[in-house]
């Protein structure tokens, strides 16, 4: 018999059928439901036992401080996503820690480790180019490697920053710190270590390989190494180093 908190989500063009034992992810996903009556791709129940291996996981990890670490619908809400994050690549889709934004229609996406300043550093394009830009999501979106193509999910971080939207990768950018506000072109060969860092590895060494043959496909995707500051002006010196084009500091770029 379907639990009925039962519900179905379109997320990178897939429609899930969610199967939980609380009542958070549901609300978490709201922006993201469809009726129940969709054909679905596929389906992700959680068991307490799940939520019992997520906690494990955190604590192995060092990721178990917050408030919420011990919370069991907090847990199912990683639970859910690891699961659909495992199932993706079926589809050619995969799970990136970055931060992804959208403006001129292209995404652009940083990718980084925790600590870095990639929430900083998108909240500072919006802040220099204000309606310009969308944040599609600040911390975990979806990558699809057959439409090369950016979408975003729930699952962004403490802020919450997502749209449910997608946009045409136009950019990998390598974010790191630096006192200087600084952006290099590289080639995918010199990209493709970091860019694996922060792309999900599947348990299943299968699974692993099928991610890490698709991350071929962005080898035509223009990569940089962006070392940056927290000051607004980091998004501008990216910005003419992406777009290519005259940028106004006063937020008034023409491109």
């Amino acid at each position: 018999m379907e639990n009925d908190r039962s519900f179905t989500v379109r997320i990178a063009g897939k429609t899930i059928r969610i199967r939980p034992l609380y009542g958070r992810i549901a609300r978490m996903c709201r922006d993201y439901t469809v009726p129940d009556r969709a054909p679905v791709d596929f389906t992700v129940c959680v068991t307490e036992s799940d939520i019992a291996d997520e906690s494990r996981r955190q604590a192995a990890s060092g990721k178990d401080k917050t408030p919420a670490a011990g919370d069991p619908a907090y847990l199912e809400t990683l639970c859910v996503y690891r699961k659909i994050a495992e199932k993706m690549p079926d589809y050619g889709i995969v799970l990136c820690h970055a931060a992804a934004i959208a403006r001129h229609g292209k995404a652009i996406l940083f990718l980084a480790p925790s600590g870095v300043g990639k929430t900083t550093h998108i909240m500072n394009w919006k802040k220099a180019f204000s309606s310009e830009v969308t944040v599609i999501n600040g911390d975990k979106p979806l990558m699809d490697l057959t439409s090369l193509s950016v979408c975003g999910t729930p699952w962004s971080g403490k802020e919450a920053m997502n749209e449910n939207t997608s946009a045409p990768l136009g950019a990998l950018c390598l974010l790191e710190r630096g006192a200087e506000n600084r952006i290099t072109p590289i080639g995918f060969r010199e990209a493709l270590p970091g860019i694996i860092r922060q792309v999900y590895q599947p348990d299943d060494p299968a699974g692993l390989q099928t991610v890490l043959l698709m991350l071929e496909r962005l080898k035509d995707v223009p990569c940089y190494r962006l070392a940056c500051n927290m000051d607004v002006s980091s998004a501008v010196v990216a910005a003419r180093g992406i777009f290519s084009a005259p940028t106004n500091e006063n937020s008034k770029e023409k491109s």
